[in-house]
């Protein structure tokens, strides 16, 4: 996987990156990668203060069809919601199917430069995120989703209480 935990419990990657800056950045260049991320946060490692990097665009779902589709299961969840920086770096995750990208933003978290495209059905408030207590900055949405959330609802985020920025 792109992430591994030494003895000492410190998460790092196989090129000495430690998140600790846009520029020492975990990166992400592919959908299992980005699965693996996915995981690290839903099992606890909510990334504050760490710098994530996504150096690729990337489709969930295949195009083909008769292809086994997948069902995202998110990054985070309210509960248990990601705390880090994603630097979308202008890229595009398309095909998204099942959970928003990110169950939860946490007050510590802020997500830039990122679009999500072509939507399969997603089971959430927002494509985006769940909910928002963080920043989410220059992120658009493009070619409308089907949500299947109930109360609050809208295409990028469901429930918000931080900041939206020059989004689309």
């Amino acid at each position: 996987t792109w992430l591994h935990t030494t003895a000492a419990g410190n998460v790092v990657d196989d090129k000495d990156r430690d998140g600790t800056s846009e520029e020492k950045a975990y990166c992400i260049t592919s959908t299992q990668q980005l699965l693996s991320f996915a995981k690290e946060v839903n099992q606890g490692y909510d990334f504050k203060d760490k710098h994530v990097r996504l150096d690729a665009s990337l489709t969930l779902q295949p195009t083909a069809a008769g292809e086994a589709m997948m069902t995202w299961m998110g990054i985070g969840t309210e509960a248990n919601p990601f705390r880090g920086t994603l630097h979308g770096g202008g890229r595009t995750v398309s095909r998204l199917n099942g959970a928003p990208l990110f169950g939860g933003l946490s007050t510590e978290a802020r997500v830039e430069h990122l679009t999500l495209k072509d939507a399969e059905s997603v089971a959430g408030r927002g494509l985006l995120a769940h909910s928002n207590d963080g920043a989410i900055v220059a992120c658009r949405v493009q070619n409308g989703v089907a949500l299947q959330g109930t109360g609050a609802v809208g295409s990028l985020v469901g429930t918000n209480t931080g900041k939206i920025v020059a989004c689309s």
